[in-house]
């Protein structure tokens, strides 16, 4: 077994002691291959959460893989921050991909991850108003229960008041309105009317603060973590809202990007114009750090020839690195050529439409929704509320004991597999949800009905997958 004495990996995002309750010596991933992944013991898992969702052409894909082998043997490395001469590599792919974005977007900056380009944007509006005589407009704008990464402002931004609790002192000058609709909706209202409340919130936090001291909105066209997209016209009215008051409009696609959705941009399919866009996550195929901010000519000419003593100071080492430039032009061209979009597509409408069906045989499913291969399931306990997170762990464990990794953020398991999964791998996944919910259910059901939030589970190899506490 594995003991803090002799594995000196710290795993981030999770508690190292329960992780040592049950660390056995052959739990890690050592092989992939399509939308599976091998651990030490031989064990082949269906990965239902592209890894970290980033993962999008699978763990094997052989052209993504001859990009990068390709790569390295010419131009291991390079940089683009702080000299003139960048990779050609970068160049093409920079070119290659603003000529598949929306076409008011024309010219790109790279980073590392979504966290990094999030915060690069904001402070780039933030910038942007100096250097223009607006040093006073430094407010930002994002949604509660959001997510736009860690670290420093990316944190800020994030509407999770539990992260903000943890971490605060945050960042000055950040507001959160509601978002566009709640799952479990305090008030029972439609998602028409939450998506209203939320854009009239906007336009009375402009009017409350004062418009002439807001820089940007930042905003999701679907909250990742919990799978909510706002009601039909939500990000034109807000764009509306952003061009009447001269507030930058930055839309976050680092999830939503890149096919993941079942086009290239979500925000471009449903015809809204970003000032800035940011990408990230399946950018690479998850074989390498890559992402990215693009920006239309008003925002690139707004810093085209300023005083170089006061150029944007912001960016890194490996930003636009060749190898990762190479896999950014191995999935543009899989995308292409593939007919991947299409699959995500076809494939999303078979696992939504499997998983309603499984929600009329398990009432505990009490919404499936999502777009494309960004599937959400939310959780309802026999009184009415929310299944605890005690639950949704045992529900992942079991189906990890099963085969299929998944993961959940509140009481919404989502599901964010590969684009290569198969048809049959779907319904393994759904066949999967389906027998550990009626196992965890009945003994759930055995117990009355107040027992949704006293579930607790037996992390030892091969035992039962939960207990009442």
């Amino acid at each position: 077994m594995l003991t803090p004495e002799n594995h000196a990996l710290w795993h981030a995002g999770m508690s190292m002691h329960r992780f040592f309750l049950d660390a056995d010596d052959d739990r890690f991933f050592v092989e992939g291959h399509g939308a599976k992944v091998r651990d030490q013991a031989g064990r082949w898992y269906l990965d239902a959460r592209s890894s970290l969702w980033n993962v999008t052409l699978g763990f094997d894909h052989p052209g993504l893989l001859r990009a990068l082998h390709g790569q390295l043997d010419v131009l291991p490395s390079m940089q683009t921050i702080r000299y003139d001469r960048a990779s050609a590599v970068a160049a093409e792919y920079a070119n290659r991909l603003c000529a598949r974005l929306p076409e008011n977007l024309t010219h790109v900056r790279f980073g590392n991850t979504g966290s990094q380009v999030t915060s690069a944007a904001v402070l780039l509006s933030k910038y942007i108003r100096k250097i223009q005589g607006e040093p006073e407009r430094t407010g930002v704008v994002a949604l509660e229960s959001s997510w736009h990464g860690t670290g420093g402002l990316a944190t800020a931004l994030t509407g999770e008041p539990d992260m903000h609790d943890l971490q605060a002192p945050l960042v000055p000058g950040v507001h959160h309105i509601p978002p566009p609709h709640c799952p479990t909706c305090p008030d029972g209202a439609s998602p028409d009317v939450c998506a209203e409340h939320s854009a009239a919130h906007l336009g009375q936090l402009l009017d409350r603060v004062g418009a002439e001291r807001i820089t940007a909105l930042i905003v999701e066209p679907m909250m990742g973590t919990r799978v909510v997209e706002g009601a039909p016209g939500y990000l034109r009215r807000l764009e509306q809202i952003c061009r009447d008051n001269g507030v930058h409009f930055i839309i976050d696609e680092v999830t939503t990007g890149f096919g993941r959705c079942g086009d290239l941009t979500l925000s471009g399919s449903l015809g809204v114009r970003a000032d800035m866009l940011l990408l990230g996550k399946g950018i690479s195929g998850g074989y390498v750090p890559s992402a990215a901010l693009a920006v239309d000519e008003e925002i690139y000419r707004a810093v085209f020839d300023v005083d170089p003593a006061k150029i944007f100071p912001h960016g890194s080492t490996t930003d636009g690195h060749p190898l990762a430039m190479a896999a950014g032009l191995a999935v543009l061209d899989a995308l292409a050529e593939e007919d991947l979009l299409a699959q995500v597509r076809s494939r999303g409408e078979h696992l939504r439409e499997a998983l309603g069906e499984l929600a009329t045989r398990q009432p505990v499913i009490t919404d499936v929704r999502g777009r494309g291969l960004l599937i959400g399931l939310e959780l309802t306990g026999p009184d009415g509320t929310p299944m605890g997170p005690a639950f949704l762990e045992a529900v992942r464990r079991a189906c990890e004991q099963r085969g299929v990794l998944l993961n959940y953020t509140g009481n919404c398991i989502t599901l964010v597999p590969p684009f290569v999964i198969t048809r049959r791998e779907c319904d393994q996944i759904v066949d999967t949800i389906d027998a550990v919910l009626q196992e965890l259910v009945s003994q759930l059901e055995s117990w009355g009905d107040d027992s949704a939030g006293q579930w607790t589970w037996d992390r030892r190899p091969g035992a039962a997958a939960a207990s009442h506490a």
